[in-house]
């Protein structure tokens, strides 16, 4: 990581489990050299990953209370902020997954073509 950032290269570390990263050996050396971090919405994030992440119990509470999907906490050298993520009907409709809308955005696409779907479907009729 201190070779790349020399570089001005990215390094982007994700994991689904804070555990992937606070039961590894030497995890807390790789995570000093990575200044940015985001962390998504975690109800159940266990206090480990506090001490690992050096999070304040404030922060803990912050990334236990976010929106899932929709926020998420940035924390960098001297600054943190919980970013929202708001978009459109429209936006809504072509991009998400979650299974049910999925099935009526097929179904609409089907029969009445993409524009005209998401049209419907971002109208909200």
């Amino acid at each position: 990581a201190k070779t790349w950032r020399k570089k001005n290269a990215a390094l982007i570390m994700a994991t689904q489990s804070a555990a992937d990263v606070t039961e590894t050996h030497g995890a807390a050396g790789l995570l000093e050299s990575m200044p940015t971090k985001v962390f998504l919405a975690n109800p159940n994030i266990p206090d480990k990953v506090g001490e690992i992440f050096r999070l304040n119990e404030t922060e803990m509470d912050t990334i236990r209370s976010l929106v899932p999907k929709m926020e998420l906490y940035l924390k960098r050298a001297g600054t943190a902020a919980i970013l929202r993520l708001e978009v459109d009907r429209a936006s809504y409709w072509l991009y998400t997954s979650n299974p049910r809308d999925s099935e009526r955005r097929a179904r609409l696409i089907e029969e009445h073509g993409l524009l005209r779907a998401l049209e419907i479907l971002g109208a909200g009729t």
